[in-house]
């Protein structure tokens, strides 16, 4: 709570001065949750995670020496604690050394390659070069998941059910230091403005309850001016 994640590290960096930060802060606080759990698009990617890394280490393992693949927890950044990451997993080979993978199993794109889906759709995170789009959320995320981590590279992995066979691209992404430097920087500068300021006053919380909460009857007949709240008789508190 009141943590930057790497997933929504691009909400803040591609935020306007001139936009209220009150969403935003309240989802990095933890106001803000959805159960997206029965959401088709986040089933799909949640059910072919596994199927998706298995496929990557069976490729990567012919082509690295001592390759391996392990599940990464949720990792803080010791240096920047309001900065946290999860990624996929850490990899780990004799020939390049240590990095993160980054699954994404689109849902929209599911039936089609992965050379299909960024040849037709604009919004899609890979260019026609099969190139991770700097612009896109996922480039700001990856980005951020390196440097929380202090790893130099990213395999990002798009993984597709289309016939006859499923479709993977592995896109070796390189830590932008530039970049990160920029970002970290907007991000601490948010958290130190916003999100700090909310966790202590609770400004944000108290309009949220008093907006969701019924008006108190207002009865003088019946108020109660005694503690215990108890019949008034005798010495009263």
């Amino acid at each position: 709570m009141g943590r930057v994640t790497a997933s929504k590290a691009h909400d803040v960096w591609t935020r306007k001065d001139t936009t209220s930060p009150d969403v935003l802060v309240k989802r990095i606080v933890g106001y803000s949750s959805y159960d997206l759990s029965k959401k088709a698009a986040v089933k799909w990617g949640v059910d072919h995670e596994e199927e998706c890394r298995q496929a990557y280490i069976t490729n990567q393992s012919t082509q690295h020496i001592d390759f391996e693949c392990n599940l990464s927890g949720f990792t803080i950044n010791n240096q920047h604690p309001f900065l946290g990451a999860s990624p996929d997993g850490i990899t780990n080979c004799q020939c390049c050394g240590k990095g993160i993978i980054e699954i994404k199993c689109p849902y929209k794109h599911k039936d089609i390659t992965v050379m299909q889906s960024a040849s037709s759709d604009k919004d899609f995170c890979l260019d026609k070069s099969l190139h991770l789009k700097t612009n896109h959320r996922y480039y700001t995320q990856v980005q951020c998941q390196m440097f929380i981590l202090q790893l130099t590279f990213c395999d990002f992995v798009v993984y597709t059910k289309c016939k006859p066979s499923p479709s993977m691209v592995i896109v070796r992404v390189p830590i932008d230091v530039n970049f990160c430097h920029a970002l970290i920087s907007k991000c601490e500068l948010f958290v130190k403005t916003y999100v700090i300021r909310e966790l202590v006053t609770r400004q944000l919380e108290n309009q949220q309850q008093a907006t969701t909460q019924p008006p108190e009857e207002n009865n003088n007949e019946k108020e109660t001016w005694c503690l215990c709240a108890e019949p008034e008789y005798g010495r009263m508190i």
